[in-house]
């Protein structure tokens, strides 16, 4: 969306706590279109060079003036700031945004109900009425602590003396006003100076803006006077807008590609999880004969469903005291370079064979004597003199595993 350059003509800052400030275009190229009820973001620089950027106004000035108008509420450093600023100062808007307009083919009977800066859009719809002669009935309630802090009053007054089509009533609650029929005195907008502000409130649009609780109690008062939900639009003022998906397309593709990276980073992290495990069962066959076999034992338990052979604590105390004592000095090379170890689903009893000659090869077979063939049950080994002082040979490695 483009970005326009306007500079301040006038701001008129006497109101106690809000701004009417007016720009007007730096070259011709700078002016735009908009529909009533719109609003635009400012951003300016101070005169320490500072930069305030895009705070959201409604636009009061109508689509057929070349200049801008905004009625401004000052409640913070930006608009505290804005209302200090110079004649001449360069103003960047971006604009138009919002979805509250005045369509004067889709609303030929209209009610605006205001209060406090929530006047500005309405002026905006109403202006333009006035200056294109439109048929539009419109009727304007407007809401206000004195007549001093009351926005827009001298146009409001201009409209109602130049536009048979326009009609208004000003709630003026803190003090006496002059006599005329535009104030209500001493008052509240309430369900009753609605009804009798408008000959029926069928067959009309309701648009509200202020204040919540503001917006709150005449939602309230027109429900109680019975018009329908779908008849009534409106647009709290807050410091945030409410922009669409369109206009706020930056901040929502961040939120959403943020959540869609952690997404991704998840499924990598339980990916990796697994990755992890199988690596761990994998290198399992890269450590000692006696510590492939339990492990292989142990892996098998998990594999299958089938009942595993248990081997005595004593065969395997023996075992590992065989080769602390006798001190083997290398891993046989054909089993650690083996990548994979099939687990074993049945236990197999092999042909027994001497200790000192035979390296163990099976999970469930640890043979421990030359004569005594090894079962299920524990057996006990009787300590050889000759194991003890007489290395055993390496035996001869084999091309696969039996």
């Amino acid at each position: 969306m483009p970005k326009y350059q306007y500079l301040i003509k006038h701001n008129n800052n006497s109101f106690s706590d809000a701004i009417i400030i007016a720009l007007e275009p730096k070259t011709p190229k700078d002016i735009f279109g908009f529909i009533p009820g719109q609003y635009a973001m400012l951003s300016f620089y101070d005169s320490a060079g500072r930069l305030f950027i895009n705070h959201p106004f409604s636009i009061a000035s109508s689509p057929t003036d070349d200049d801008l108008v905004f009625g401004i509420r000052v409640m913070g450093r930006f608009t505290q700031t804005l209302s200090k600023l110079p004649v001449g100062t360069q103003i960047d808007v971006l604009a138009p945004f919002g979805d509250f307009v005045f369509e004067e083919d889709k609303y030929p009977e209209v009610v605006f109900i205001a209060g406090g800066v929530g006047i500005t859009p309405f002026i905006s719809a109403s202006r333009y009425a006035t200056l294109k002669g439109l048929k539009n009935k419109i009727t304007l309630l407007y809401s206000t602590r004195n007549l001093k802090d009351a926005l827009f009053y001298e146009d409001i007054k201009h409209m109602a003396s130049v536009n048979p089509n326009f009609s208004t009533k000003i709630a003026i609650s803190n003090e006496a006003v002059p006599e005329g029929t535009l104030f209500c005195e001493n008052c509240r907008i309430s369900k009753e100076l609605i009804s009798t502000s408008v000959d029926s409130v069928a067959n009309k649009d309701f648009f509200l803006c202020g204040p919540a609780p503001f917006m709150k109690a005449m939602e309230e008062n027109l429900a109680a006077l019975g018009v329908s939900k779908n008849k009534i639009h409106q647009e709290a003022f807050s410091v945030v807008p409410n922009l669409s998906f369109k206009n706020n397309f930056k901040n929502i593709f961040l939120v959403y590609g943020f959540s869609l990276a952690l997404f991704i980073a998840t499924l990598i992290f339980v990916s990796g999880g697994f990755d992890v495990k199988e690596t761990v069962i994998q290198e399992a066959p890269k450590k000692s004969s006696v510590n492939l076999i339990e492990n292989t034992a142990s892996s098998s338990s998990d594999i299958i469903s089938e009942p595993k052979q248990v081997v005595s604590e004593t065969v395997t105390k023996t075992v590992i005291e065989q080769k602390t004592i006798t001190n083997i000095p290398a891993v046989d090379t054909t089993l650690t370079k083996k990548p994979k170890v099939t687990p074993i689903a049945t236990p197999v009893v092999t042909t027994p064979t001497p200790v000192v000659s035979t390296p163990i090869v099976t999970p469930t077979t640890v043979p421990t004597t030359p004569t005594a063939p090894v079962v299920s049950v524990p057996v006990v080994v009787t300590p050889v003199t000759p194991v003890v002082d007489t290395p055993i040979p390496v035996p001869t490695p084999r091309t696969r595993l039996s």
